[in-house]
């Protein structure tokens, strides 16, 4: 009989008898993986004798356990920019089974974007694979499956790893657009925001968060820059006719903690005033006229002038009487010329008080007003004249003030008083640079004049007569620039050294380009090789400035320093000079020549091996690789002497 008590097992009954082991429950490994049971045999004796033994029992593991992590999921932070290799953090399952079926490896099934890690199959390490990118991607979802090492039925188990990335500040900010072009109006209020510049950083945090700065700002301090948004505010009144254009240098940086690792970009803005319509026409010419009272229809009496500062629709003027015209007087809308249209009649009129409108064309337009007074005068019934209604003159640029231009000359039939003429060029008439003699009628110039600037004037003359009112006559005299040789041929980024092959056949081998601000014949170039043409190997077509070479032999001559002067056309040409280098690349075009066609030696018989018999000598005119000599013995010499490839040195070889 058997029976389980405490670990151990009673047998009562014959010796012989095979009875089952039962435990009294179902074995564990992972509880208990070895048993000892003391097994007794006792007789049916008087009294009864018995024997005990023990026995050891085993118990041999099942895979019934997976490898189990401590957590369903794990968080690790890593920094970008980490080398390769770099330990991230580690996980570790554990498996309740012996052997093989407790061993775990480790691999990673998902969430492994580009790669980035790896996982050391043994120890559950993770790793980087390659470079962490915050900006790439800021944090990764790894799946990790632990898989025991069973034969038969391997079990397994999966843990989510966060790897959450911490940025570091590698970016800089970055402007979308560089330069910035943009416009405002000059009229825009104080306070007003006028631009927004936006700078992106890929990085995140401090390091990301950006900060704006005025760098520069040109020609005066007027905009405001908000640090926290990149707003442009204007600060101050904007005038189109003082500034009409600022420049302005912005500057983004981002905030990381250590000032050190600060990362910044720069941007320019060109911010361009746009014209408003804030000045009003300002009339420059008289209020009082005087007009005799026979002057005929249509004659004029008056050039009404007013400037008006704003620029293109905004500053152009145009004219109307608004009031006081009772249809004698007409005034043209363009230019301003107030003429008469109807006789006057002194003992009808001897007065008229015309109300004058300018007005420029802005929108909104603005406008001013003069009261102009026409006194009717008696019996000057005689205007001046003059005699040309347009004249042309010539003058040379460069001329020193004072120069003679031309000569208007005027008659008036009156007599006396009414017919003492005097000549008149209004102020700010070709740009202030011509003055007339009143009594003579010759204009000179009163500034040094340049064609380049400008190459013709129109004047628009004046001449009055004596009398009281005087009467009036205006002429054009067309002024144009005959230009002067002031200014040489000038190569720009045609001068440069040149390489060319030597052997090759005639050819264009390069083109030079001079150019000259003069006009005419002032300013047609024409090219030469003034200098350097050894053996005229070059030559160069003298309008087109294309450089022809001819077969060079670089053996001959290895260098050219060709001098090309381009000169203009004019009596006294001036000149401009271009020097270019030509180095001629060799080509393997000669045969290497033995200094002696013929060498003799004599030796002894007996002469031992290596015996040195003679050297022989050759040379290359040409260059470089193609100029360095081999030597080699013919199969005639028998295998009896060798020679030395590099040196030429002869010796006995048996």
């Amino acid at each position: 009989m058997w029976s389980w008590e405490r670990n151990i097992y009673h047998c009562a009954g014959p010796s012989h008898l095979y009875l089952p082991l039962l435990p009294p429950k179902v074995l564990d490994h992972e509880a208990k993986q070895v048993y000892r049971v003391t097994v007794q045999a006792s007789d049916q004796g008087s009294p009864p004798r018995n024997v005990t033994t023990v026995l050891q029992i085993e118990v041999l593991d099942l895979n019934d356990n997976r490898p189990t992590f401590p957590a369903s999921s794990v968080v690790f932070k890593v920094r970008e920019g980490v080398k390769v290799g770099e330990e991230v953090g580690s996980v570790l399952a554990v498996d309740r089974d012996g052997g093989e079926n407790g061993r775990v490896t480790y691999t990673i099934l998902s969430g492994n974007t580009y790669g980035t890690f790896d996982i050391n199959k043994t120890t559950g390490q993770v790793f980087t694979a390659r470079q962490v990118d915050y900006e790439l991607t800021t944090e990764y979802m790894l799946q990790v499956k632990a898989v025991d090492s069973s034969a038969t039925n391997p079990q397994s188990s999966i843990i989510n790893v966060k790897i959450e990335v911490q940025d570091e500040n590698d970016q800089a900010p970055v402007f979308k657009d560089d330069p910035v072009i943009f416009s405002i109006s000059e009229n825009t209020a104080i306070g007003t925001p006028v631009w927004n510049f936006t700078a992106t950083d890929l990085d995140s945090g401090d390091n990301g968060y950006v900060q704006y700065s005025l760098a520069q700002q040109r020609p005066k301090k007027v905009f405001r820059l908000d640090a926290t948004t990149g707003m442009l505010t204007l600060m101050a009144p904007l005038d189109h006719e003082e500034h009409r254009e600022y420049t302005l240098v912005v500057t983004a940086a981002d905030q990381p903690r250590d000032e050190t690792q600060r990362r910044q970009a720069s941007v320019t803005a060109r911010i361009l005033i746009e014209d408003y319509n804030d000045n009003s026409p300002k009339f420059v010419s008289r209020s009082r006229v005087d007009v005799m009272e026979d002057e005929p229809r249509g004659t004029p009496v008056l050039h009404v002038i007013a400037t008006d500062e704003d620029s293109r629709d905004n500053g152009r003027v145009t004219y109307i009487i608004s009031s006081g015209n009772d249809g004698s007087f007409a005034l043209d809308y363009e230019t301003g010329e107030l003429s008469i249209v109807k006789a006057l009649d002194r003992e009808r009129a001897t007065q008229y008080r015309l109300n004058v409108t300018a007005s420029d064309h802005g929108e909104p337009p603005r406008s001013s007003a003069q009261l102009i007074e026409v006194f009717v005068e008696d019996v000057n019934d005689n205007p001046p004249k003059f005699s040309q209604a347009i004249y042309k003159a010539n003058v040379s640029e460069g001329a020193p003030p004072g120069t003679s231009v031309a000569r208007v000359t005027a008659s008036d039939r009156d007599y006396g008083t009414n017919s003492n003429l005097t000549y008149i060029i209004p102020a700010g008439i070709g740009d202030n640079k011509f003055r007339i003699n009143p009594s003579t009628g010759v204009i000179r110039t009163v500034a040094t004049l340049d064609r380049e600037d400008k190459d013709h004037y129109s004047l628009t003359v004046y001449v009055r007569d004596g009398s009281y009112p005087a009467q009036y006559d205006t002429a054009s005299v067309l002024v144009t620039l005959t230009d002067v040789n002031d200014h040489a041929p000038e190569f720009r980024d045609s001068c440069y050294p040149l390489r060319v092959p030597e052997n090759t056949d005639l050819s264009v081998i390069h083109t030079v380009l001079a150019t000259d601000r003069d006009a005419g014949l002032n300013g047609q170039v024409r090219y030469s090789i003034t200098g350097g043409n050894v053996n005229n190997k070059f030559s160069i077509e003298s309008s087109s400035g294309q450089l022809s070479s001819r077969p060079l032999d670089r053996e001959a001559q290895a260098k050219y320093f060709l001098v090309v002067t381009a000169e203009d056309r004019a009596q006294s040409a001036l000149r401009g000079v271009c020097n270019i280098t030509i180095t001629v690349e060799d080509q393997n075009d000669n045969d290497p020549k033995f200094s002696q066609n013929r060498y003799t030696a004599t030796l002894p018989e007996d002469a031992p091996p290596d015996t040195v018999v003679l050297m022989v000598r050759a040379t290359d005119r040409d260059h470089g690789e193609n100029a360095r000599i081999t030597y080699s013995l013919s199969n005639e010499t028998q295998w009896l002497f060798k020679i030395d490839n590099e040196t030429g040195v002869i010796t006995t070889a048996g």
